[in-house]
């Protein structure tokens, strides 16, 4: 006699950069065993392919999770942690006139999400333009548990990011796929841009979409109103 199977939920959300509809469940149990191999290891890459694949694994919908870009996959990550963890987190509040700390509730259902309006198309002079596309979730988290001081991104760091999210390059007459081309050449291009021409692909790139919780916070020790904002919301789900 076969044992007993337990029903799932199913919930929905849509995506942040395309507004698609996705369905996704809450971990089970064997989720959870994929997230805490992820914590207790130092290795970078088992961190990364065990996030993902939690987040796949729980994806019901048919996404190629790994080539998504970053803020819809921690966004997933966040809707399928509270559904399964509850929506509540704990956070130390740092009081700096008491030089304290004091623990407090965050909840992820008071999350905010900031999308700007953005061009992927960037002319850079009369004859030649570049088409972007965001960072992916696997560069973006590679990067994120590598950079040790993300306040000092290295220039190699930041051609590296620029590079990767190269979707096409045309001018007056041909288009040119970034697959067509090596690395190295695309980074002799972007080289070859002046800074005025770069100025709109930075841009790109500090108006992408931003996951933000924000809230006041009043301090145990003077009664005074603390104000959190956090953006760098991986640091508290893993």
């Amino acid at each position: 006699m076969n044992l007993p199977k337990l029903s799932t939920p199913v919930y929905k959300t849509k995506l942040i950069s395309t507004n698609k509809e996705v369905s996704y469940r809450p971990f089970l149990v064997k989720e959870e065993k994929i997230l805490l191999t992820a914590l207790q290891s130092e290795d970078t890459d088992i961190i990364i392919d065990n996030l993902l694949e939690i987040i796949s694994n729980c994806v019901l919908s048919e996404e190629n999770v790994k080539e998504l870009p970053y803020f819809d996959v921690l966004y997933l990550f966040i809707q399928i942690r509270s559904k399964s963890l509850g929506e509540e987190i704990d956070i130390k509040v740092r009081d700096n006139e008491e030089k304290k700390s004091f623990v407090e509730k965050m909840n992820l259902e008071e999350i905010k999400i900031i999308k700007e309006k953005q061009n992927t198309n960037i002319k850079l002079d009369k004859k030649v333009g570049i088409i972007l596309k965001y960072p992916s979730a696997y560069d973006h988290m590679h990067f994120y548990f590598t950079q040790k001081d993300k306040s000092k991104i290295s220039l190699e760091e930041t051609m590296n990011i620029i590079v990767n999210c190269i979707e096409k390059i045309y001018d007056e007459e041909n288009t040119y796929s970034s697959t067509d081309y090596s690395k190295e050449e695309l980074i002799e291009f972007i080289e070859s841009i002046n800074p005025k021409q770069f100025e709109p692909i930075s841009e790109f790139f500090n108006k992408m979409p931003k996951i933000v919780f924000e809230k006041d916070y009043v301090s145990p020790y003077t009664g005074k109103t603390i104000n959190v904002k956090i953006d760098n919301m991986l640091d508290f789900l893993v």
